[in-house]
């Protein structure tokens, strides 16, 4: 996951990990940036996350389809996860943090 989240390929992360390759200083930076967003997902909760989309929504930033359409789900299965009809699979979570976090970044 971090390997894909910095753009590498697990053998290119593996041999930089055990000392087998060096990082480009582009590398390094994309690796520290996967990082802190893993750190950030795993500080927001469910709650935070499905609170935190749905305010967007209700706020008129994005709407379900487009935020659904930005994450790959399915408009409907999000619209019933949002609505707390049905439950959140790690995926959609994990897609949903990940775009909390890219939304909320300055610039």
């Amino acid at each position: 996951a971090l390997a894909d989240e910095a753009g590498l390929s697990r053998q290119a992360l593996s041999a930089i990990v055990h000392g087998r390759a060096a990082a480009s200083t582009t590398t390094r930076r994309k690796l520290q940036n996967a990082a802190q967003a893993f750190q950030a997902a795993s500080e927001l909760d469910e709650a935070s996350i499905l609170d935190v989309a749905n305010a967007m929504i209700a706020d008129k930033i994005i709407t379900l389809r487009e935020l659904a359409r930005q994450i790959d789900q399915d408009p409907s299965n999000l619209s019933k996860v949002l609505a707390g009809k049905k439950g959140a699979s790690k995926t959609l979570l994990r897609a949903l943090a990940d775009f909390v976090i890219l939304f909320e970044q300055p610039g």
